[in-house]
C-alpha cells in the first residue's frame, strides 16, 4: 500500500510553457496517424479540427498563404506525461474556445520545433525571399 499511496501522490510531469509547436497540418497529420497506429487514447477528429480552424482562417484567405490551412503553426500550450507511456499535447491556433489535445510518443514529442527553431527558420526564409 506504500508504494501505491508514493505514486498517487507523486508530483504531476507538466509543463505549461514548453515554447514547442507543431509546424503545419502535415505534422499534424502525421502526429495523429501515428497516435492512431499506437494506440493513443487521445486522437483527433482532423475533419472537424479542420472545419474548425479553416473557418478562423476566412477573414485572412485572400488567397495568400497566412490563410492557407497547410502553413498553420499551432502552439503546444501545456503538455505533460500521460498513462506513463504518451505525452499529452495541448495546441492552439489562435482560437481561445478550442484546445486540442493528442497523445505522441516522446520520440514525436522531441521531435517538434522549439520556437526558437521556428524563428531560426522564418528569418532564414525571410531572407531568401
Amino acid at each position: 500500500m506504500h508504494l501505491l499511496e508514493k505514486f498517487r501522490n507523486r508530483e504531476p510531469v507538466m509543463d505549461d510553457n514548453p515554447k514547442k509547436v507543431i509546424a503545419g497540418w502535415d505534422w499534424l497529420h502525421h502526429l495523429n496517424n501515428r497516435a492512431e497506429k499506437q494506440g493513443f487514447n487521445a486522437q483527433l477528429n482532423l475533419d472537424v479540427l479542420r472545419e474548425l480552424v479553416q473557418k478562423d482562417l476566412l477573414p485572412l484567405n485572400e488567397e495568400t498563404a497566412v490563410g492557407n490551412i497547410e502553413n498553420v503553426i499551432f502552439i503546444v500550450t501545456t503538455s505533460f506525461i500521460h498513462n506513463d507511456t504518451e505525452v499529452r499535447v495541448l495546441f492552439t491556433w489562435g482560437n481561445e474556445n478550442h484546445t486540442p489535445f493528442i497523445d505522441v510518443s516522446f520520440d514525436d514529442y522531441d521531435n517538434l520545433l522549439s520556437l526558437t527553431e521556428l524563428k531560426r527558420i522564418t528569418e532564414s526564409e525571410e531572407t531568401h525571399v
